[in-house]
């Protein structure tokens, strides 16, 4: 579910795509709050909840086409490492 709300594009933002002014502050507080939401869902987990968490975003990760969302699915990943909400290790 969580993907889907970041993958969501609205229809005013399609349809206007080529005059949309982009705004790097907006953008950051953007970041700023799926990484609360990311960390919000994970943090009250328990640890075999947390990994199948994890691996399911990781597997709709996989698939994303845009490399820019992919970019921000993996900076958001490494904020929940760095924050000490789950473990960096190895998923097999």
């Amino acid at each position: 579910m969580y993907l889907y709300l970041f993958q969501k594009v609205e229809a005013v933002e399609e349809a206007f795509s080529c005059y949309v002014v982009h705004r790097p502050d907006l953008e950051a507080e953007k970041t700023a709050q799926f990484q609360m939401e990311l960390q919000a869902a994970l943090n009250g987990l328990v640890p075999e909840q947390q990994e199948a968490g994890i691996r399911q975003y990781l597997n709709m990760a996989a698939f994303m086409t845009n490399a820019n969302k992919l970019q921000l699915l993996l900076k958001l990943l490494e904020g929940v490492v760095q924050n000490n909400v789950v473990q960096a290790r190895y998923l097999l």
